[in-house]
């Protein structure tokens, strides 16, 4: 969950999604089998999201680059501009 929010573009926006889905489609994550700093980061993410969003905004997927030289992960955007963004994953 590294912060990416100068980085991404609206042109790397693959689709719109909320983190339930995002979460399930990346890896269901039971909070109880992750160590206290790990469940906390996650927590933290998530009470950040839901606080970024009652402001306005939608929350997006992103990617760079394919194959084996990709990165993406969440966005929330408003009125088209990328105002957070979170790297998540690289292959």
């Amino acid at each position: 969950m590294t912060d990416a929010t100068g980085s991404v573009q609206p042109s790397m926006l693959t689709r719109p999604t909320t983190l339930a889905e995002y979460e399930t489609c990346n890896g269901a994550i039971d909070l109880g089998t992750l160590r206290s700093e790990i469940r906390a980061r996650v927590d933290q993410r998530r009470a950040e999201v839901a606080e970024l969003l009652s402001a306005g905004g939608e929350l997006w997927e992103w990617s760079r680059g394919r194959d084996f030289v990709a990165i993406g992960g969440l966005a929330i955007v408003r009125d088209g501009a990328v105002v957070r963004a979170w790297q998540d994953w690289r292959s």
